[in-house]
């Protein structure tokens, strides 16, 4: 009967140290984890960062090349303008005027 008691205790001493290492180990595992994700989540930010500078950076060479394009096209709208009048002022004026009698 003693035998039976001394291996139920020293059964009880190996699954109280196996509860202990497993206690131990699952801490472990925790702190192996929440530090992966603090790494992942500083990764992530980081490439967020440099991607979102990128597409900033990509966006303002866009913008700027079309506002160019449209200066552009603007002056060339406003030179054709400054022509037309120059070769056509008189007749315009004289419709304008022949418009203004005939009210």
């Amino acid at each position: 009967m003693e035998n039976i008691i001394e291996k139920l205790t020293e059964i009880e001493a190996v699954a109280s140290k196996t509860m202990e290492s497993v206690a131990g180990r699952k801490q472990e595992l925790m702190k192996e984890m929440a530090d992966r994700r603090q790494a992942f989540d500083v990764q992530v930010e980081n490439e967020s960062h440099i991607y979102l500078e990128n597409l900033q950076k990509q966006l303002t060479i866009q913008k700027e090349e079309e506002l160019k394009e449209l200066r552009k096209n603007t002056e060339q709208q406003e030179q054709q303008m400054q022509r037309y009048y120059r070769e056509n002022h008189s007749r315009l004026a004289d419709e304008l005027f022949r418009k203004i009698v005939r009210m």
